[in-house]
């Protein structure tokens, strides 16, 4: 637990030392997203699944992280602007370099060189938001090139439909065990 503090506070100080306008914008955007993930995967979903069952509930929220998706892709384009720092990651992923970057940057290559594989990072970004894995497997980086790339539609919508069914498996089975002890 120290340790994991440390680390948030060394995080927090370097986040600090960016550029004012990129800091506060890259903390929003991740703030926003945690808040929409957080409503509707905490009340949402127990609700869906509560008064439209298991099923009706995962292909709801589908629907919905389908428009969260596409629009998180299409507004990031839109502003070509690499505000959440995945360009960058990709490009000094692609050209080994870590003497110029951001230090969220190197952090985050610096963990997946240990673990030496990407899709971890892919499904933690998965996790958050499926825009955000598109985003970082497509094609090249600075291109702002939405959903081009080969089969990256269906990849979106695999990585999309594995993350919400364990989400609401998840829950389901939260829900159904807190139903065991009412």
């Amino acid at each position: 637990m120290v340790q994991n503090t440390t680390v948030v506070l060394y995080f927090l100080k370097k986040l600090k030392s960016m550029e004012r306008k990129e800091g506060t914008l890259f903390g929003f955007i991740f703030l926003f997203n945690g808040i929409v993930k957080g409503i509707i995967d905490c009340l949402l979903i127990p609700m869906f699944i509560g008064d439209i069952g298991y099923l009706n509930s995962i292909l709801i929220t589908t629907i919905i992280y389908i428009l969260i998706g596409i629009l998180s892709v299409k507004i990031y384009d839109y502003c070509k602007k690499d505000y959440l720092l995945i360009e960058a990651l990709k490009d000094a992923e692609k050209n080994n370099q870590t003497s110029e970057l951001n230090f969220i940057i190197k952090l985050i290559l610096k963990w997946s060189k240990k673990r030496k594989n990407k899709n971890i990072l892919g499904l933690i970004l998965a996790s958050q938001n499926p825009g955000l894995v598109v985003i970082y497997y497509r094609e090249g980086s600075f291109l702002y090139n939405g959903f081009a790339g080969k089969n990256m539609k269906i990849f979106f919508f695999i990585n999309l439909l594995i993350v919400n069914v364990y989400w609401n498996t998840a829950i389901y089975t939260g829900v159904s065990i807190f139903s065991l002890f009412r």
